[in-house]
């Protein structure tokens, strides 16, 4: 079961602030490269894919591009990330849209190949 964060863990509202400030934030994740596992008939090797527009992201549709990539249906976003369906699907447009995909089927072909 999922663990809500506490109060200790919230931001305040205000100005955004740094990836490496979130909670869950990996050192050296900036590089704006996203590594794919391979598919398995390849025996699942690293691949690095750079992605235009991915600067643009925020850090929470940076997170909604990892699960993109795992290829979670909307309603598994919501309740890996618990939020409102709504907010998923919003930020999935976003996401797509920012990166220049139409839909996620493109995103998923691009990861493959």
């Amino acid at each position: 079961m999922r663990r809500l964060p506490s109060s200790g863990d919230w931001k305040p509202v205000g100005r955004p602030q740094p990836a490496s400030s979130y909670p869950g934030h990996k050192p050296g994740s900036d590089d704006h490269s996203l590594k794919f596992s391979g598919p398995p008939e390849r025996g699942g090797e690293e691949e690095v894919m750079a992605i235009s527009g991915i600067d643009e992201l925020t850090p929470r549709e940076r997170e909604v591009l990892e699960l993109l990539k795992k290829r979670l249906t909307n309603e598994e976003i919501t309740t890996e990330l618990v939020i409102s369906l709504r907010t998923a699907e919003t930020h999935v447009a976003n996401v797509l849209q920012k990166l220049g995909y139409k839909d996620r089927h493109e995103l998923w072909r691009d990861i493959v190949s």
